[in-house]
């Protein structure tokens, strides 16, 4: 819905939305019941924003593919290459998802009442509880049921690649450290 999309993406749909209000494009989408969000688009692009904001409202889902947006440990956007493709492709086409979904309620289970201790070699030693908190699983299962029983917006937002879990600690639990490696964000040293 941009100069920047690709011609074959122009469809009687996209041009409806072309120059709308955040208003006219809600009325618009009230007759989508799933979008996909593809690389490149961000909250600074007025649809996507209209649509995460229905998102947040618990009234739609979409499919978000993560294919770009990697980064170095310097705040630099990493270019895709024939490497990253390949790999992004063959991770979406030979996950098992009844296996990544179990394995995920299996961890979440094994989370829940609960201290959990991360510790890593670099010097992460940090210890902490999630309580009853939502735990997003990013299983790959976009379904209408999913979407409507999702706690949050990312409930709803189904990544691909999938596998991502996601728990906000109970914040007075959490104590320790994150040991991060040298790198700069934004010109400001991360060290």
């Amino acid at each position: 819905m941009s100069e920047e999309q690709p011609a074959p993406w122009t469809t009687e749909f996209t041009q409806t939305c072309i120059g709308k209000t955040a208003e006219e494009l809600s009325e618009i989408f009230e007759e989508v019941d799933l979008g996909i969000m593809l690389p490149g688009a961000t909250p600074n692009h007025l649809p996507y924003k209209v649509y995460q904001d229905m998102l947040e409202e618990g009234i739609r889902r979409t499919i978000h593919f993560h294919w770009a947006g990697a980064y170095d440990l310097n705040g630099n956007l990493l270019d895709n290459d024939t490497h990253i493709d390949e790999f992004y492709q063959r991770v979406v086409l030979e996950t098992d998802y009844e296996q990544l979904a179990s394995a995920q309620i299996r961890f979440e289970s094994a989370m829940r009442g609960k201290e959990i201790h991360v510790a890593t070699p670099a010097g992460t030693d940090i210890r902490f509880r999630i309580g009853d908190r939502p735990v997003t699983k990013q299983d790959g299962n976009a379904s209408a049921v999913r979407a409507q029983n999702g706690h949050n917006l990312i409930d709803r937002e189904i990544e691909i690649p999938s596998g991502a879990i996601r728990v906000a600690p109970i914040e007075e639990s959490v104590n320790g450290y994150i040991a991060f490696p040298d790198a700069k964000w934004n010109g400001t040293d991360a060290n």
